[in-house]
């Protein structure tokens, strides 16, 4: 895909894979033991390992990450206090 064409659909937005897959932004949609599998293949790998880090957030640390670069410092040093 052609950067100008990237373009038109970069922007941090977030897309739903069949609508992804129509617009040619992925190839195919699976799961992630499909792209493990595929990505495998791919780099002829024989030998790998696979490590999953499970982490659990809370839903106000996720918020905090969402708001803390679109607030004014004021309201941010007051969350910060909170």
């Amino acid at each position: 895909m052609e950067y100008s064409e990237v373009l038109k659909f970069a922007g941090g937005r977030i897309w739903r894979g069949d609508t992804a897959l129509e617009l040619g932004l992925v190839d195919k949609l699976g799961s992630l033991d499909d792209a493990i599998d595929s990505m495998v293949t791919k780099l002829e790998l024989e030998d790998y390992k696979v490590f999953s880090y499970n982490t659990e957030v809370e839903f106000e640390f996720d918020f905090n990450l969402l708001i803390q670069n679109k607030l004014p410092s004021q309201i941010q040093d007051l969350l910060n206090k909170i």
